[in-house]
């Protein structure tokens, strides 16, 4: 599964797909990183797609800290 690891340990997922000039998308409050499904097929036909799961969404998830 890629994805990206921060120093304090929370890790977002990403797809990537295509070559080219890259297109970054970045989902809103109820979405994740399939909301742009039919963009990336079709930007990712001429573009560098990559589209991301911000943190606290799924696949992966924060880790939690005692407060």
């Amino acid at each position: 599964m890629p994805s990206l690891a921060s120093t304090d340990g929370t890790s977002l997922y990403y797809e990537e797909s295509g070559t080219g000039t890259p297109v970054l998308f970045i989902h809103e409050f109820a979405g994740n990183h399939r909301t742009w499904t039919a963009q990336v097929a079709s930007l990712g036909k001429t573009h560098r797609c990559i589209a991301y799961s911000a943190r606290g969404y799924p696949p992966l998830f924060s880790p939690t800290h005692a407060a």
